[in-house]
């Protein structure tokens, strides 16, 4: 039976990784490219989501469970060789503590012809995220006897850190910050505190943020843009990047290769989805909030 599960969750990690290694990838054009089979990751990802799950099951925003979740994340990415960053989240009734644990790979940017026709060095960043903390507490473990939060969201922190271990060592273009957000279900509070410690040109500087969320279940994975998205002339955009989302999952045959297709979660409805008089796609965004709603409000393109 743990084989089972283990293999289905490496194959929906294999297939979220997929699209997001391969689009951090997608500018190093011009350098000869090695022939390999995509998302050849193995169940490394999915074996850490397992065990991250049953090791601290309840691990609510504060609390000792979601330190010891984080304590294991840190000591993980540090095993691959990584520098990594504690960011204090501060927050709760008692002031209590929470961390991101922040892991940086410098890239070698971009050259970027200006008015004149001439060339300048410019740094893109894309922010690949997922929060290692769960909703269901301590005390409530009388009421969920079986919870282990595989789904909500240790799966996702599995991708982050298959990402993470698959990136170390190989030069990219974009600046890449890999972020395991704590106190997400206090009101996402460790991107918020992500967010506002970087400055205005950093901010700036984001190309896209990735936030990795809920891969577990389900026999296909949904990707989706975020509501800026739906303001008149954001759409094409705040939408590129979900759209090469898309590119990677169809020219690698991620349904091949994984038995896992990407789909947009799209149908022929109509509505108003952000109050704006006009109507869209229904599911063209979704309506469920996580750490990307942050930056979704500060018109940061997300998928």
């Amino acid at each position: 039976m743990k084989e089972k599960r283990t293999h289905k969750a490496g194959q929906r990690i294999i297939s979220a990784l997929l699209c997001v290694t391969m689009m951090v990838s997608l500018s190093s054009c011009g350098k000869k490219k090695e022939k390999v089979k995509p998302a050849a990751f193995g169940p490394y990802g999915a074996d850490f989501a397992l065990k991250l799950a049953k090791t601290f099951p309840y691990r609510s925003a504060f609390s000792a469970g979601e330190q010891g979740a984080g304590l294991m994340i840190k000591k993980e990415l540090e095993d691959i060789g990584y520098e990594v960053e504690s960011q204090v989240v501060q927050g709760g009734e008692k002031q209590q503590v929470s961390c991101n644990y922040i892991v940086r790979i410098p890239g070698e940017g971009f050259m970027q012809r200006d008015s004149f026709g001439e060339y300048d060095e410019v740094h893109k960043t894309v922010v690949i995220g997922a929060h290692y903390d769960a909703p269901i507490s301590y005390e409530q473990r009388e009421s969920y006897p079986n919870y282990d939060g595989i789904q909500n969201n240790a799966c996702g922190v599995g991708a982050l850190i298959t990402a993470a271990k698959q990136m170390f060592g190989h030069k990219y273009a974009y600046d890449v910050i890999i972020v395991a957000f704590g106190a997400s279900s206090s009101n996402y509070r460790g991107a918020s505190v992500f967010l506002s410690s970087l400055s205005e040109d950093e901010k700036k500087s984001i190309e896209c943020m990735y936030c990795i969320e809920s891969i577990y279940a389900g026999d296909k994975l949904y990707a989706h843009a975020g509501h800026s998205s739906l303001v008149e002339g954001n759409k094409y955009s705040f939408r590129r990047k979900l759209y090469e989302a898309y590119d990677v999952a169809y020219e690698n045959s991620l349904y091949s290769q994984t038995g896992t297709d990407l789909y947009y979660n799209m149908s022929l409805l109509n509505f108003d989805v952000n109050g704006d008089l006009i109507n869209d796609e229904y599911r063209e965004v979704t309506r469920v909030r996580s750490d990307y709603s942050i930056f979704d409000s500060q018109s940061i393109p997300v998928v």
